[in-house]
């Protein structure tokens, strides 16, 4: 057997790894705007009550962290909601 096809079916083996990579990179894109938007709609609800509602830029996402963990135990958030409202407030 000749080295030439063993190339290409490297090489097409390859591409077809990239392309799934790709693929499941734009999935997670997609799935961080769903849980971006969800937050965003959450955080007013479940933050705004007790709290003046604060732009999520006026923290860093290590502060955002530390205050979600509290929060989350204090405020008894469920774990979905408050990955949403984290992943909002961790973005800006």
């Amino acid at each position: 057997m000749s080295a030439r096809p063993i190339r290409w079916l490297v090489v097409l083996l390859g591409a077809a790894l990239l392309l799934g990579a790709s693929a499941a990179r734009a999935d997670d894109r997609g799935d961080d705007k769903a849980l971006f938007r969800r937050g965003a709609e959450l955080w007013p609800q479940y933050c705004g009550g007790c709290h003046k509602a604060r732009p999520g830029g006026e923290r860093s996402a290590a502060e955002w962290d530390t205050i979600m963990l509290h929060m989350r135990t204090i405020a008894n958030l469920p774990a979905d909601n408050a990955s949403a409202i984290h992943a909002f407030l961790r973005s800006h």
